[in-house]
């Protein structure tokens, strides 16, 4: 048995918001959580510095192809060349040279490993007032990312649930809550990605 990862970005397409001028807007990916030494940003259930903060997925990143912190928010990305029906203009992608509309094979998905058995939980900052400047911005994420089993045994699956919170204090997005299209708390603290 294992247990849900906490998500703050969906898969592919699922954050969606409003018109292009004043939809909310991803700004980054919080470290609140995360410590990042060598080519690794270990991800906790807490906010550091806890000391009982408990870790059950890491980013890794070369140094070469992907950099420190491993993953990274692009807005109002540039087309591909040539621009095809397949650009996106928003994505959470690895830390790289790459961008979202990049060729195949060009270092864009961030390499997400689970550890453990226990959630993980990516915490992105947002502008819930932010606007792109791209004409057309649909305001929709495309998420690429490679998931690794690196638990030393097999698991039957995995669950993506969009919230807000971390750990133990993670709230799963209801229908009616507006999380998925306005991706922020009662509070407008930040919304992150739920993986189990």
């Amino acid at each position: 048995m294992f247990t849900k990862h906490h998500f703050a970005a969906a898969t592919a397409a699922l954050l969606t918001a409003g018109s292009a001028s004043a939809a909310p807007m991803i700004t980054g990916w919080s470290d609140v959580n995360v410590s990042t030494t060598g080519g690794t940003s270990t991800i906790y259930d807490r906010a550091l510095p806890d000391p009982n903060a408990r870790s059950s997925g890491r980013i890794g990143f070369d140094g070469t192809e992907t950099f420190s912190p491993g993953l990274k928010v692009v807005n109002d990305a540039a087309p591909g060349v040539p621009p095809t029906s397949g650009n996106v203009f928003n994505c959470i992608m690895a830390s790289s040279n790459a961008g979202c509309n990049s060729e195949r094979q060009s270092g864009k998905r961030f390499k997400l490993d689970r550890t453990g058995l226990d959630a993980i939980d990516l915490v992105f900052t947002v502008n819930p007032d932010g606007s792109f400047e791209t004409p057309g911005n649909d305001g929709l994420y495309k998420v690429f990312q490679k998931f690794g089993n690196a638990t030393g045994g097999s698991l039957p699956g995995f669950t993506v649930a969009l919230g807000t919170g971390i750990g133990a204090g993670f709230q799963s997005s209801t229908a009616d809550d507006g999380a998925g299209r306005y991706p922020k708390d009662a509070h407008g603290a930040p919304w992150h990605k739920h993986m189990a």
